[in-house]
């Protein structure tokens, strides 16, 4: 019996210092360092976190054994001074939130307390699930590469507290993706909402809208940035994917209108296009037409005075002689006045005589032959002087009961002598002077072949080779020239073909029946 009694005291001592033994190799001055590996990844742990990781075997308890085989882990090197390597394979149990591992067949647990500094620990976010937002572009079919990405990851880790994770990745060289208006481009996703943004070469945003399926390309050739911003439902991730793409559309002609009436006008727009390009058009209304450069595109104008016979006609357009496409348009009546005017004589010989018509040649002319190339407006046009309509744009005038050749170019305002008449937009003023067939005069050129015209002024404030403002006052209602009366003739042209100043203001005709209405908008 005594036997027994010493063998077992002598195991129990065994046991007791076995315990200590191994206590002893975990003190914090008996380790060298503390290497993690995740992933086949080393990492050395910081001093200030040894106390942490040796309670991981200091203070775990044996507990029932279980099967750790499906659970995320990672492995842990105690590297001792004395040369001694110890490891453990951890494991993050997410049934009770604990840290465990096996010693031989026994299985210790560290408490919920003590493993959460681990489950919050930085370095072991990979027991986490991240949903990472999936988004493929395709050009016809063809998957493409992203220039630039970023995703933010919102996800929950055991203290329910919701984390981000940014990825970011940025394309050492740019990749320019070549697409056109025809280009078929397309993409798949696992996200909710989808915003587009698309962005010029100087930064300006040109659209930006959610989309469904449809990705806009626009229609003028050149270096766009696209950016998608994905994002779910709940906001659980976002994500920012970017292309670089050289869209080269084909030269393509816009017309704005195929039904036109008499004293309006017709728009062209080229896009996609240079001056170089040689671009053709033909017509049969205007020999001075020509084609601008504004913004991104070339843009030209085609009056359609009040002579023009309603009917049908072609314009031809094109970039080459043999291939040029046909444009039908039709210019719809307009039923103009006639109006009688009497003149006394000695006003007719004064003003009607071969003088007064050599200097209207002289200087009238040649004001309204060349303008700017560039538009110098950026507003509306606007009403001059406010008053009665006394004459409208079109009608053909019979002069002491004989008919005129020519039909009125413009319109004529009824006020009292000396009310202010302002420029009805900005621009150069090409002529002000007093004729004898137009009285004190003032022309302004608004750029691109667009002029204005104030005539029989009482009183001119601007001299000729200024620029003026929209709105700026330039003058005074009179009754100068061939006159019968205190009245702005105020008109607009295209050098010398004249056009409804009503489209330019109220985008419709000027009339006796509603210039009340008009002015007083």
């Amino acid at each position: 019996m005594k036997k027994i009694v010493i063998l077992l005291s002598f195991i129990i001592i065994i046991c007791i210092l076995g315990i200590l033994y191994h206590g002893y190799f975990f003190l914090p001055n008996k380790i060298d360092c503390i290497n993690i590996i995740i992933n086949e990844t080393e990492k050395e742990v910081s001093t200030l976190e040894y106390d942490s990781f040796i309670k991981i075997i200091t203070k775990a308890k044996k507990s029932e054994a279980i099967d750790l085989s499906d659970f995320k882990f990672f492995t842990i090197n105690y590297n001792l001074k004395n040369g001694e390597k110890i490891n453990y394979k951890i494991y993050f149990n997410f049934n009770d939130n604990t840290i465990n591992y096996y010693k031989n067949t026994t299985m210790y647990t560290l408490n919920p307390d003590l493993s959460f500094f681990f489950f919050l620990h930085e370095d072991f976010d990979f027991i986490y699930t991240k949903t990472v937002p999936k988004f493929n572009m395709y050009l016809n079919r063809d998957l493409l590469h992203f220039n630039h990405l970023e995703t933010n990851i919102i996800y929950k880790k055991v203290d329910n507290q919701e984390y981000t994770e940014n990825i970011s990745f940025i394309s050492d060289t740019e990749n320019l993706i070549n697409i056109n208006t025809n280009s078929n481009l397309s993409f798949d996703t696992n996200m909710n909402i989808i915003n587009l943004k698309i962005r010029d070469i100087n930064n300006k945003i040109i659209y930006e809208n959610i989309i469904d399926d449809e990705i806009f390309i626009p229609k003028t050739s050149g270096k766009y940035f696209y950016e998608f911003i994905l994002s779910s439902n709940n906001n659980s991730t976002i994500q920012a994917i970017y292309y670089n793409f050289i869209i080269d559309n084909p030269i393509e002609f816009i017309f704005n209108k195929n039904k036109i009436s008499q004293g309006d006008f017709l728009s062209i727009k080229v896009i996609n296009a240079e001056k170089e390009d040689n671009i053709l058009l033909e017509n049969p209304f205007y020999d001075k037409f020509v084609f601008y450069s504004e913004n991104n595109y070339l843009i030209g104008y085609i009056p359609i005075t009040s002579v023009v016979k309603p009917s049908e006609y072609i314009i031809k357009y094109g970039i080459d002689n043999n291939s040029l496409e046909e444009y039908e348009i039709e210019v719809i009546n307009r039923d103009f006045r006639i109006q009688n005017l009497y003149i006394n004589s000695s006003t007719i010989s004064s003003t009607s005589n071969n003088e007064a018509y050599q200097e209207y040649y002289k200087y009238f002319y040649p004001a309204r032959d060349t303008s700017n190339n560039n538009k110098i407006y950026n507003n509306n046009f606007i009403l001059p002087v406010n008053g009665k309509v006394t004459t409208e744009y079109g009608e053909q005038r019979y002069i002491n009961d004989k008919k005129t050749s020519y039909a009125h170019a413009g319109i004529d305002i009824a006020a009292p002598t000396g009310t202010n008449v302002k420029a009805s937009n900005s621009g150069n003023v090409t002529l002000s002077r007093d004729l004898a067939l137009t009285g004190k005069t003032i022309i302004i050129d608004h750029g691109q072949g667009l002029f204005s015209f104030y005539q029989h002024l009482d009183e001119l404030f601007v001299d000729a080779d200024v620029f003026v403002d929209r709105g700026e006052v330039i003058g005074t209602v009179g009754s100068t020239g061939r006159s019968t009366g205190a009245h702005l003739h105020f008109a607009i042209s295209f050098h010398n073909k004249y056009i409804e100043p009503g489209y330019l203001i109220y985008n419709e005709p000027i009339t006796k029946n509603n210039f009340e209405i008009l002015f007083n908008k």
